[in-house]
């Protein structure tokens, strides 16, 4: 008796919302360096500014005393 010939498997049907393309070179280079680069650009410069200019206030004491601890 002869075997059935194989039917091909059925891709499923991407649900409503999927992506259907890859994103695109840029789209992740936006998403994976240059936004989280800029968000580390930001924390830092914003700490710098306050630890340059206000040296006394509460917030660089706490970071200096955070660093003191593991210096």
């Amino acid at each position: 008796m002869a075997a059935p010939p194989k039917t091909p498997a059925r891709q499923p049907q991407p649900a409503e919302g999927e992506e259907t393309e890859p994103r695109s070179r840029l789209g992740w280079f936006l998403g994976w360096i240059m936004v989280p680069g800029l968000v580390l650009a930001l924390i830092v410069g914003s700490g710098a500014y306050v630890g340059a200019n206000h040296p006394e206030s509460w917030v660089t004491r706490a970071v200096l005393w955070l660093a003191g601890l593991f210096a």
